[in-house]
């Protein structure tokens, strides 16, 4: 089995996979020891001489907590995997072994160390083990809504496919106006399952950015003003659809600029970004709202190139935000919303994404009420 991952698994990931073999217990527990800094990932035999399964996995336990262990064994020793799931191992593999299984299996495990990774140093450096907690929590519950939300997005998909093709039978069999009718109706459910999909692939964007969240910046590339104007566009039809009869309906007007033209960074991180903000400004005009019946609440959302970056700008026209308050806003759990109503993260997340893309994010006043954010990246 070495021979195989060696020639074939390990040459054809070489540069982005590396990998160690002991063919012991023994031998295992000294290279864990001789190491600097933790595994990303361990695999066990189940079946390794030098010292039982449960000792082994426990001893590295101990000594690298962060570090997932995944154990192989053969399907007839599968009350040994449950023991050994139960006694903390991440992930199992069965023979034989199924290279692009492995592959997948270190895929999902890498993710899991650098999330736990993140966690702890968000804990020492902060002192707020709560947080640590919080990012777990967050990154395992993205994890898990990834599969519905595919289900969802490409069930959605079909139905809208399904409703095309009915569309064309009624153009063949019926006559007008009859046809006109019900095609006029196809067309409207047509539309709507489209932006059904449209959601779900958003969704499946914010997920996954929650996911690789742990492992600090992405890469890519994108459409700086397109890739806004398409994320404002689909959170403005969202809030038209839930809109409440007591709110006046908010105008979001765009000034994108779309000579900036494609820069590189991370697809998700300006996602994330551009839906907090509108988040935030959102509720910052329906605060208004509440105590102003002639209100008219606006949220701008502009963008530029500037010497050696781009600039994402939403403003609002709300009530604002207190000069004292301004430097906790970014905080973690600070937020000046009504109980229920907000988890004082949005501002969090953008200013720490920002500066996980090598950016800024500042606040200002918006004149004649409200407040404008500022958020730079670099080209």
């Amino acid at each position: 089995m070495e021979r195989l991952v060696r020639s074939t698994f390990l040459s054809q990931n070489a540069g982005e996979i590396a990998g160690e073999f002991a063919h012991s217990g023994v031998a295992a527990l000294t290279q864990v020891d001789e190491r600097s800094e933790p595994y990303h990932a361990i695999v066990i035999d189940i079946s390794m001489s030098g010292m039982s399964d449960l000792a082994l996995l426990d001893a590295i336990a101990e000594r690298q907590p962060e570090t997932p262990i995944v154990v192989l064994a053969a399907p007839a020793e599968l009350p040994r995997v449950r023991a050994a799931m139960n006694r903390g191992a991440f992930e199992f593999l069965l023979e034989p072994l199924d290279l692009r299984d492995l592959e997948l299996t270190l895929a999902k495990a890498l993710r899991h160390y650098q999330t736990v990774r993140r966690a702890g140093l968000v804990a020492r450096a902060t002192n707020r083990p709560e947080l640590a907690a919080l990012g777990l929590l967050v990154a395992g519950v993205a994890h898990d809504l990834r599969n519905p939300l595919g289900f969802m997005t490409n069930f959605t998909a079909l139905a809208r496919e399904l409703v095309e093709e009915l569309g064309q039978q009624v153009e063949a069999q019926c006559q007008a106006p009859l046809a006109t009718s019900l095609n006029a109706q196809v067309a409207s459910v047509a539309l709507t399952l489209g932006k059904v999909t449209a959601h779900g692939e958003w969704a499946l964007e914010l997920v996954g950015s929650l996911v690789a969240s742990g492992g600090g910046g992405g890469s890519g590339t994108l459409d700086f003003s397109e890739s806004i104007e398409r994320h404002v566009d689909l959170f403005e039809s969202s809030v038209r659809a839930v809109r409440a009869d007591h709110v006046p309906a908010v105008v979001i007007h765009k000034q994108l600029d779309p000579s900036i033209g494609v820069v590189a960074l991370d697809p998700r991180h300006v996602l994330s970004v551009v839906i907090n903000l509108l988040q935030n400004a959102m509720d910052a005009v329906r605060e208004r709202a509440r105590s102003d019946e002639d209100f008219q609440p606006e949220i701008h959302v502009e963008t530029r190139a500037l010497d050696g970056a781009v600039e994402l700008s939403v403003s609002d026209n709300g009530p604002g935000i207190p000069l004292a308050l301004r430097e906790r806003i970014f905080q973690p759990f600070f937020t000046t919303k009504h109980p229920g109503e907000g988890t004082g993260l949005g501002l969090h997340i953008v200013a720490t994404t920002a500066r996980e893309s090598g950016g800024s994010v500042v606040v200002e006043d918006n004149p004649p009420s409200g407040v404008r954010f500022r958020v730079r990246f670099p080209r």
